[in-house]
């Protein structure tokens, strides 16, 4: 049902823009998500239920957390695709600290279920933290 394109490392910039490009260049994703840009050290994760574009996170690796700057899930009222996007995610990444800023609350709801907390705001966003349980 779900499907997850990865793009790591040295991946198709032509693939990942043609899926993409519509999120950085259109006037209303814009405005959705003002702070959406591309680095060459973020990693990229492209979801699809049944072929369709659902949502996408990227990944930037820093020395004390992993954030995950760009979280959209596309239909946030569609609770399964929330649900799947963010279990993928957390799981792969668990084992390091995590950084999320969000303003969704159903995002932050189902971040606190998974053991996130609260660390602060910015603006709207509300600063959650994940904090691994592996030694360091």
């Amino acid at each position: 049902m779900y499907k997850v394109k990865e793009f790591v490392g040295n991946y198709d910039k032509d693939l990942f823009y043609s899926i993409m490009g519509k999120f950085f260049a259109e006037r209303s994703y814009r405005k959705k998500l003002p702070y959406l840009i591309n680095d060459k050290d973020k990693f990229w994760y492209i979801f699809f239920r049944k072929g369709e574009l659902i949502g996408f996170c990227s990944i930037k690796i820093g020395q004390k957390c992993t954030s995950f700057p760009d979280l959209c899930i596309l239909d946030d009222e569609n609770l399964d695709d929330s649900l799947f996007i963010i279990n993928y995610m957390f799981n792969l990444y668990k084992m390091e600290n995590i950084k999320i800023l969000t303003c969704k609350n159903n995002e932050i709801k189902i971040l606190k279920q998974l053991g996130f907390k609260e660390n602060g705001s910015k603006g709207c966003y509300t600063n959650m933290l994940w904090e691994s349980k592996r030694e360091n």
